[in-house]
């Protein structure tokens, strides 16, 4: 990144010399270390690039969760992918939930070579659509979401090359920044209001910016009923 700070990406091709499209899954799991939905998108002729948020699993920077800055790391990201050898330069990004949150980020940003995104079991609004959905305060999953992102970094931490000696470092790094008190998302609920950290982090603010075909699914159930 032109910080400096490293993203853990993956990469998986069709069979074949050819330049592909490309489907970008951006996460703060493990897409970095592997690239999920693959193996169906690879057999369409889709080239599957994952790509791990600044701070989370085996990439380097400052985890913000989601915000203009993730937005802003994946848009580099993006355009580095479009440039690339194996790549038509016609980027689309996939993916749920914390993925499809960080596609209306990337989008608001206007990449180069980002063609459409789908951002699907989305949140748009962090305060209505999680921490206080009905101005209930959400106690369940938020706590049970955070706590398993060191199964995730560590599992990420184990998927990597032979002469990899940084991956397992980073990632124990990002696990024990999870209880910054700047960063721990269950102390958000502590604040009872539509403002400070909520209003920071809702996409709403930037979504107007998109200019790119966009699909998006709900569903209703579960923790998605908020």
């Amino acid at each position: 990144l032109p910080n400096g700070d490293k993203m853990r990406y993956s990469l998986v091709l069709p069979n074949g010399k050819d330049r592909f499209p490309v489907l970008v899954v951006y996460d703060g799991y493990a897409a970095g270390s592997v690239a999920g939905q693959a193996p169906a998108w690879v057999k369409e002729g889709y080239a599957v690039m994952g790509i791990s948020v600044p701070g989370t699993g085996c990439s380097t920077g400052d985890n913000q969760v989601f915000d203009e800055s993730t937005g802003a790391a994946g848009a580099f990201a993006v355009e580095w992918a479009a440039e690339q050898s194996w790549s038509t330069g016609r980027i689309g990004m996939i993916g749920s939930s914390y993925s499809g949150y960080n596609q209306l980020w990337v989008a608001a940003h206007q990449p180069k070579g980002l063609v459409a995104i789908t951002p699907s079991k989305n949140v748009a609004d962090p305060y209505r659509d999680v921490g206080y959905p009905g101005g209930i305060p959400n106690i369940g999953f938020p706590n049970m979401w955070w706590s398993l992102f060191p199964l995730f970094w560590k599992q990420a931490a184990t998927i990597v090359e032979k002469d990899d000696k940084d991956c397992a470092a980073t990632a124990a790094r990002n696990i024990a920044n999870l209880d910054r008190p700047d960063l721990d998302l269950r102390k958000w609920l502590e604040n009872p209001y539509d403002d400070g950290v909520y209003v920071q982090r809702s996409a709403n603010r930037v979504t107007g910016k998109i200019n790119i075909p966009t699909l998006g699914n709900q569903s209703w159930q579960d923790e998605q009923i908020g």
